[in-house]
């Protein structure tokens, strides 16, 4: 159990470190951060529930070669598990792939996870959306942020989730929807960095 949330506070790390909700560099200090906390992970549990989780924190972040290797192990110790290989692997596959502008090859990477999705606490829709804000399709962008707005139930303690509506909120351009970003983060820290480039946003629409 530590080293489940180890490894979940790696992702947090990774997916918080930037107003944009994925880095965009590889800075040295989220790289020395993240070495330390998906190290701190593994050395708890190495499972393929830690390691893949891991894995998609170092490729989200641009480390790919650390990400490479663990997914090359998941993959060579498990080939037959599905849940690993059809959910978690690509996955981390597409957050390396978006890390590196790659969106369309992204969305072809999150194919099979789609009918999987319900139990990755809202990872593949959350990349499959910004996947398809970099490619500008609106539409496609908003219906995957509400398949997670929609149903918060499937994993209420998601820190994806408050990302997701400022993710929909940059989609639609709607003040209204910003607004609700501001609610569910009304007692956070003035100098998030999500919240400091909401607010800049909001003040220009």
């Amino acid at each position: 159990m530590a080293a489940r949330y180890a490894a979940e506070q790696a992702l947090r790390i990774v997916f918080w470190s930037d107003g944009s909700g994925l880095p965009k560099g590889d800075t040295g200090r989220l790289k020395t951060v993240l070495k330390t906390q998906t190290k701190k992970a593994l050395d708890l549990g190495r499972n393929q529930d830690i390691a893949s989780r891991a894995a998609m924190a170092l490729a989200a972040a641009g480390q790919s070669g650390e990400a490479t290797a663990l997914i090359d192990e998941l993959h060579a110790e498990r080939p037959k598990d599905t849940l690993l290989n059809e959910l978690w692997l690509p996955l981390a596959r597409a957050a390396g792939l978006l890390y590196n502008g790659k969106a369309k090859e992204a969305i072809h990477e999150l194919e099979p996870t789609e009918r999987l999705e319900k139990a990755a606490d809202f990872y593949p829709q959350y990349l499959r959306g910004l996947a398809y804000m970099h490619l500008g399709k609106p539409r496609a962008t908003i219906r995957e942020f509400d398949k997670i707005l929609d149903h918060r139930g499937e994993a209420p303690l998601s820190s994806i989730y408050p990302l997701a509506q400022l993710a929909k909120a940059r989609a639609s351009k709607d003040k209204a929807e910003y607004e609700k970003f501001f609610e569910m983060w009304k007692d956070a820290d003035s100098d998030m960095p999500a919240l400091v480039a909401a607010k800049a946003e909001f003040e220009t629409l």
